[in-house]
């Protein structure tokens, strides 16, 4: 519908013709090149969700670390790089979007 937020990655080309005309934001962000050469491939992911989250405001920043931290948590235990570079995705795809809008 109209409140709809459309985000896509300015890497994918041709897509114009098929983005929804009736979304209220629509967006590109370079997600799949920043992740790679910024980040790790892997934290691809958290970059969207910061973006969403930015975009959308449905969970606030803390609130999506919160989540992160408690799905990831062992993770982050055994390996302290990992939470830097997932709060950095998730802060980075924010920033994206902070400075699309």
């Amino acid at each position: 519908g109209k409140d709809t937020v459309f985000l896509y990655d300015s890497h994918i080309e041709g897509v114009e013709e098929d983005l929804p005309r009736q979304a209220k934001k629509i967006m590109a962000i370079p997600a799949i090149e920043l992740s790679k050469k910024e980040l790790h491939p892997r934290v691809f992911n958290v970059l969207i969700m910061g973006a969403v989250i930015k975009a959308t405001g449905v969970v606030s920043e803390e609130e999506a670390k919160k989540a992160i931290e408690k799905r990831l948590g062992y993770k982050f235990a055994q390996d302290p790089k990992l939470r830097e570079l997932n709060y950095r995705a998730l802060e980075r795809g924010m920033e994206l979007v902070a400075q699309a809008g």
